[in-house]
């Protein structure tokens, strides 16, 4: 049987990454049906796991940055493999790290590393100083594993990077079997709208909670109440709290924090669209593939994004918005929403067919 190796460097433990947790066990999901034992390295809690196995602890910056190579090295020696394929979620690393490259190269086909954000480093949030290090640090390690990389996996439209040629495949999602009704909810007297993030500036939520604001300014007869839930947390969070105060929507935001499970499903349940993406020309991004609207599409809902999709934008149940900080056009919404034909299950075909992780990964390993 074929081996991949996957690589994230995420830790299961941390509420904030279960996002990026869903989708990396989608990739799996997704390359084991392609007739690959998938290997996995990972973390819990400052500790390294390969599979369910321990191969070091990390509980300082120090073990973090200098043993963790050491460790991850030592546990496949230790296995002896040789893999097919070898993929990595990227996380910027110093220079020592290029040591678990050349040791794949020589164990392994194939080495992939996805971009889950280019250029990542508008992410970052560290101090001018700190943020230059760690930039340069990060340029050191490329050009040590540049060489030694097939290609450079990504959602947006970069033919290289870091000097590496690039696979472009879309953020993918696994959908689930369920199948929905045939017309969308009705609006009656409130209507919901859903953002599920760990919110950052790019997700422009604030353009939403002003689009409200201006909504309730409007005199528009019989006006429908707009309800907008917000879900998870993030550095945002309290930034969009204070606004909310400043705007008197106490009645009109909900935050309700990390949601997962059953919990999560009612709220989807009762919304009538989602928010996608709305800020990213903050950061100097016009395309992403945005893995959270491909949820809303799993439940059926209609969503608006603010950035380039030609894919999605050629669907009645997308709403594009300009990437620019102009409020969310509530009324402009409503309309929009009373004249999509399309079904829930109509949506959730779309993503099906398009958007799932095995179409992605079958990109990568044909």
């Amino acid at each position: 049987m074929k081996k991949i190796l996957y690589i994230s460097f995420v830790d299961y433990l941390d509420p904030t990454e279960l996002g990026v947790i869903k989708k990396i066990e989608g990739q799996k999901y997704a390359f084991a049906k392609f007739g690959f034992e998938v290997h996995h390295i990972y973390y819990r809690k400052g500790t390294i796991f390969l599979n369910d196995s321990v191969i070091g602890t990390i509980d300082g910056p120090m073990k973090k940055y200098i043993s963790q190579p050491n460790y991850i090295v030592s546990a496949l020696r230790g296995q002896s493999l040789h893999y097919d394929v070898i993929y990595m979620r990227y996380r910027m690393m110093p220079p020592n790290f290029a040591k678990i490259f050349k040791y794949l190269r020589s164990h392994s086909d194939k080495i992939y590393i996805e971009y889950p954000t280019y250029p990542y480093q508008v992410e970052m949030r560290q101090h001018k100083l700190i943020k230059s290090l760690m930039i340069w640090l990060d340029w050191l390690t490329h050009k040590k594993i540049a060489p030694l990389i097939t290609n450079a996996v990504t959602t947006q439209d970069f033919w290289t990077i870091n000097g590496v040629q690039t696979l472009r495949i879309s953020n993918g999602y696994s959908f689930s079997a369920q199948n929905l009704g045939f017309s969308l909810k009705t609006v009656g007297n409130v209507f919901n709208l859903i953002m599920v993030a760990n919110f950052a500036m790019w997700h422009g939520a604030d353009r939403a909670i002003r689009g409200i604001a201006e909504y309730l300014r409007e005199e528009i007869d019989s006006k429908v109440k707009v309800l907008l839930h917000l879900v998870g947390g993030g550095h945002e969070i309290e930034n969009l709290k204070v606004l909310v105060n400043e705007l008197n929507l106490q009645d009109f935001v909900v935050f309700h924090g990390f949601k997962s499970g059953e919990a999560l499903n009612e709220l989807y349940n009762q919304s009538h669209i989602g928010l996608g993406l709305l800020g990213l020309h903050r950061v100097g991004m016009s395309s992403r593939s945005a893995l959270k609207v491909f949820e809303y599409m799993d439940f059926g809902l209609p969503f608006v994004i603010a950035h380039d999709d030609l894919e999605l934008t050629a669907y009645d149940f997308v709403y594009e918005l300009p990437s620019d900080d102009t409020p969310l056009p509530i009324f402009s919404l409503l309309q929009w929403y009373s004249r999509i034909s399309s079904s829930p299950q109509q949506i959730k075909d779309v993503g099906v067919r398009n958007y799932s992780w095995e179409t992605q990964i079958e990109t990568i390993i044909s």
